[in-house]
């Protein structure tokens, strides 16, 4: 009997053994993403509050159908407000997942509390909804804002080559420097909507100036430690004081180099030696240019023209494309990123007669510029 026993709990082990869990799988959410919300945590209802919320979708900026603000004011009554993302009017870049409303007196209604959310709808009509953030909603209006001065930033870096590099702002408050709460800096690659790197500045004697409390605030940064790479870059700082109040934005562009740079070179011009005033058709330019850096280190190319008198024309300088888009006649460039860049330009029948003088010229992202090449065309009648 015992013998029989232990047989049948070792099957039944056994079957237990033998059994395997399959994992779930959960479908894969593709939602927007509420990534940050700014709001002050004091406003003044006869001001206008600036709410921003940072929003993200798998699917990129462009699947966000709509995102709105949430308000229920002082009084109780609820809003629900669409915020923008246009590049006026308080946001800074347009369709860059960024998106700004400016609550006044007519949302808030009174004083007292407030409370905010931010909910996110995607083109499929998924949508998130953000934390509650409570706002605290004061008579009249706050007080100054802080402003920056003057903003200093190398206008390049060497990332190639390990070395500080030292950032400074000038910001000043009517209200005092003391009621500063920050200085923030945010750095970005010119083709992402988000910064890569954030960084605080101090008025503290050791990371700015050198004179703490002069209301120079800085930073100093690693050329090559930073996460820089071979592009454009924007910096742009905002002060903000103990209520939350913001400065406008200050920004300086800038880009990256390395040892070894080549200035790019014009190969090839192709263009007329003789034009008739009353032709009337559009004529393409085109000049192949390379670099020994690679194509996408050409910066851009542009012409000047001279009149047959010598005179500059007053466009001057013209910038050439790259970009493979032609018009609806089909004139313009034929392949974006081949190195071959085009202007279509149209002679009237008033122009004067005689010698135009056409001078090309690249530059790359280091600043280094190719040899002009000139090309004379004759306007006839």
């Amino acid at each position: 009997m015992k013998k029989i026993i232990f047989i049948s709990v070792s099957l039944f082990a056994l079957l237990v053994l033998g059994c395997t869990e399959d994992p779930i799988t959960k479908p894969e959410q593709n939602l927007p993403e509420i990534e940050q919300v700014f709001a002050p945590a004091i406003a003044y209802i006869s001001d206008t509050t600036l709410v921003q919320a940072v929003i993200r979708d798998p699917q990129g900026v462009a699947n966000i159908a709509g995102v709105s603000l949430v308000l229920n004011n002082p009084v109780g009554l609820t809003h629900e407000l669409a915020m923008r993302d246009d590049g006026v009017d308080g946001d800074i870049i347009a369709a860059d997942g960024q998106y700004v409303f400016g609550l006044t007196s007519d949302e808030w209604q009174f004083f007292g509390t407030a409370t905010i959310s931010v909910q996110a709808t995607d083109a499929d009509g998924n949508s998130a909804q953000g934390d509650t953030i409570t706002i605290e909603v004061r008579s009249g209006t706050r007080g100054s804002t802080p402003s920056i001065l003057q903003l200093t930033f190398a206008d390049s870096i060497r990332i190639d080559s390990t070395y500080t590099v030292p950032i400074l702002a000038e910001v000043q408050d009517a209200n005092g420097l003391a009621s500063i709460d920050s200085v923030i800096a945010e750095f970005y690659s010119t083709s992402a909507a988000a910064p890569f790197l954030k960084l605080p500045l101090r008025d503290d004697g050791s990371s700015d100036d050198g004179v703490a409390g002069n209301g120079i605030f800085g930073a100093e940064i690693n050329s090559s430690g930073s996460g820089f790479v071979r592009a454009d870059y924007l910096v742009r700082v905002i002060a903000i004081d103990e209520e939350g109040n913001k400065s406008k934005a200050a920004t300086k562009s800038f880009f990256t180099t390395q040892l070894g740079e080549k200035a790019p070179e014009i190969v090839a011009i192709s263009a007329p030696d003789t034009l008739s005033r009353t032709a009337g058709e559009p004529i393409v330019l085109r000049v192949q240019v390379t670099d020994r850096n690679g194509l996408e280190d050409i910066r851009r190319v542009r012409f000047n023209t001279f009149l047959p008198n010598g005179t500059p024309s007053s466009g001057n300088p013209f910038d050439m494309r790259d970009d493979g888009i032609k018009d609806g006649q089909g004139y313009g460039d034929e392949t974006a990123g081949d190195g071959e860049y085009t202007a279509v330009i149209v002679i009237t029948s008033s122009v004067t007669l005689g010698n135009y003088l056409f001078e090309f010229q690249a530059e790359d992202k280091s600043g280094l510029k190719s040899e002009k090449v000139n090309h004379t065309i004759t306007v006839i009648e």
